[in-house]
């Protein structure tokens, strides 16, 4: 007897580590909170625009994550959006948007989390995510268009040891400040009494810090108790199809 398919498919980013995609991550998070079957399909860096000009040739934005959702044919891209329609979708699952904050959730990861943590990681993540991550096709696109667009090699970015200190000296302070957001909390999330978006997003970082480099991953679950903390209520929901 043929299996039915899943309602929803999450695409991700293939690699020779799977799963690690920061992005991605999210919602591999957010769907096995809520408890929602999926499953996943990998596809290398190359292939991300024409698999989703083939699923829908109307979108316009190609990126990982996306999510397709076999019973309505919609394809949905971004994390925050992706969310949104997991909210909609599925009401009886555990809330990651209560009360209506949505556009709070794209304001802290496009104006804080993406600059103020992500950025700085990738600069860090730069050469391990290429050399020991990524299948064949993703690093070397990978390479080419990462060191076109910060003009030198991938190694030298975090290359010296005064380099990936100075790094980790623009992250550590967004650190704290999110350490004392959770600490401030009796309940040790970002908002409220559950873990909301802005929770998994932050732990999705740390999961993609913990595939690619594991001296960043310890620097940072040691950086506050508090994340730390989170880390450990969290992390049972990094894995997944």
């Amino acid at each position: 007897m043929p299996v039915a398919q899943k309602r929803f498919t999450l695409y991700d980013l293939e690699g020779r580590t799977r799963p690690w995609s920061p992005h991605a991550f999210i919602v591999r998070m957010i769907l096995n909170y809520k408890g929602v079957p999926y499953e996943t399909i990998y596809i290398s860096f190359p292939d991300i625009r024409p698999t989703i000009q083939k699923l829908d040739p109307n979108h316009e934005q190609y990126t990982i994550p996306f999510l397709v959702d076999h019973y309505k044919r919609v394809t949905v891209v971004d994390s925050v959006e992706i969310a949104g329609y997991l909210e909609a979708q599925c009401p009886m699952t555990p809330s990651v948007l209560p009360g209506g904050i949505q556009p709070l959730c794209s304001f802290w990861y496009k104006d804080f989390l993406h600059p103020k943590v992500l950025v700085p990681m990738l600069k860090l993540l730069l050469a391990p995510v290429c050399n020991g991550v990524l299948d064949h096709r993703g690093a070397e696109y990978w390479r080419r268009t990462r060191e076109k667009r910060f003009g030198m090699r991938l190694e030298e970015m975090a290359g010296t040891e005064e380099r990936w200190t100075q790094l980790w000296e623009t992250i550590d302070p967004e650190l704290q400040r999110i350490g004392r957001a959770l600490r401030s909390n009796k309940h040790c999330y970002l908002l409220g009494s559950t873990p909301s978006y802005p929770d998994f997003s932050f732990c999705a970082a740390l999961a993609w810090a913990q595939v690619a480099d594991e001296r960043l991953f310890k620097k940072i679950l040691a950086a506050h108790p508090a994340i730390w903390q989170l880390w450990q209520k969290l992390s049972i929901y990094t894995g997944g199809p």
